[in-house]
């Protein structure tokens, strides 16, 4: 039997949705064993049960975030990492005295990818550390790998893993490129839903998550987007619709603030959200949202509220291949508003949409439960 279940995924972020995960994934593997949480970016053992859904606003932003779209930046920030705190960070692993007995499970996130040049080399030191351990990753994205460097690290630790399950299909075939082919297509947890009818009585705002810089490969991009989401929001308010703006990740929150200053928008139209209360508050009040970060768009799904999104990643486009009815539009030129604006009205507090959402919801339920691989888990460690 194993003696510990090691759960190693991002509980130091600062995005919501990354923190929703976590939580979300420590109630699901509670049952196998003694859980030991690692933060994945800092090799830090988090107590279980001090994770909270929060986050911080006070943390100064990484640098990184910035540059990380070019590729001569993020190579000099692995060569970086790899002169000065490679070796502190794999004494850190080891110390932690992970047997041979103890199940490793990486979850929750885009975990194997490179804009953040870094990660591929942190999930390599891992495996080599834990070489005796039953690994598996569950629920991970995956993508974009973009340095040559990086395919390397992951091609050459990953097969030591014993199964894969990945929140869509490019995920799949990614890992599929790396020689990987142990891999299950499942879906995001927060996808499980529970609900079976909806309320609208109490739902008559129109949520806009506006998404900061760091999400886009190039400034084209970012310079569509940011141009249509400030004439979306002005067509709205003209119109007499009532609007908030939030985001689930602390950064985009800069975004926000250099938005409406520059449009001279209402400050009070800003909604920070800082836990887990904040968007559960929120989601309550919302007939629609114009997504924003994925997690943003995966609780409209899970809470039955309409949504449209913009393809700024590609995982983005698939999690609109895995639900119906939910509009996303391509961010290579400027937005058509008039079109925006009337998916916006005909689909807020719309029962026809909202009963497909709940039986999509119900059937995507069962799909969401097999990528917890609980059931090779314990035939594989006999648990």
């Amino acid at each position: 039997m194993a003696k510990n279940l090691i759960l190693i995924g991002f509980y130091n972020s600062n995005n919501l949705g990354d923190k929703l995960l976590a939580k979300e994934i420590i109630k699901i593997y509670k049952n196998i064993g003694n859980i030991i949480c690692i933060d994945f970016t800092t090799g830090n053992v988090v107590k279980s049960e001090n994770i909270e859904a929060k986050i911080n606003f006070e943390q100064e932003s990484d640098h990184l975030r910035v540059y990380r779209n070019t590729k001569v930046f993020r190579y000099l920030s692995l060569a970086k990492f790899l002169l000065l705190k490679q070796n502190k960070f794999k004494k850190k692993i080891e110390e932690l005295d992970i047997t041979s007995n103890d199940i490793v499970v990486f979850s929750s996130g885009n975990m194997i990818m490179d804009l953040n040049p870094v990660w591929p080399k942190l999930i390599s030191t891992y495996i080599k550390c834990l070489k005796n351990s039953n690994i598996y990753f569950t629920y991970v994205g995956v993508g974009p790998v973009d340095l040559v460097i990086n395919k390397i690290y992951l091609k050459s630790s990953l097969k030591n893993v014993k199964k894969f399950t990945v929140r869509d299909r490019k995920s799949l075939n990614e890992l599929n490129k790396l020689g990987i082919k142990n891999v299950v297509n499942c879906l995001d947890p927060i996808l499980k839903s529970e609900i079976t009818s909806k309320d609208n009585a109490t739902s008559q705002r129109i949520g806009i998550a506006i998404l900061g810089q760091i999400c886009f490969k190039s400034k084209n991009e970012y310079s569509n987007y940011i141009l249509s989401i400030t004439k979306i929001i002005k067509k709205l308010i003209i119109e007499g619709q009532e609007v908030v703006l939030f985001s689930t990740d602390a950064s985009d929150y800069n975004e926000i603030y250099k938005l409406i200053k520059l449009n001279n928008i209402p400050e009070k139209l800003i909604k920070v959200i800082k836990n887990q209360n904040d968007i559960e508050s929120l989601y309550n009040t919302l007939s629609f949202l114009v997504g924003g970060r994925m997690h943003s768009m995966i609780l409209a799904q899970q809470k039955i509220i309409p949504y449209l999104g913009f393809k700024w990643q590609n995982k983005i486009s698939e999690l609109f291949k895995n639900v119906e009815n939910q509009k996303i539009f391509d961010l290579d030129n400027e937005l058509d508003i008039d079109n925006i604006y009337t998916t916006i009205i005909r689909s807020m507090n719309n029962e026809i949409i909202q009963k497909e959402m709940i039986s999509l919801n119900q059937n995507n339920n069962l799909k969401v439960d097999e990528g917890s691989l609980i059931s090779d888990i314990k035939r594989d460690n006999h648990v």
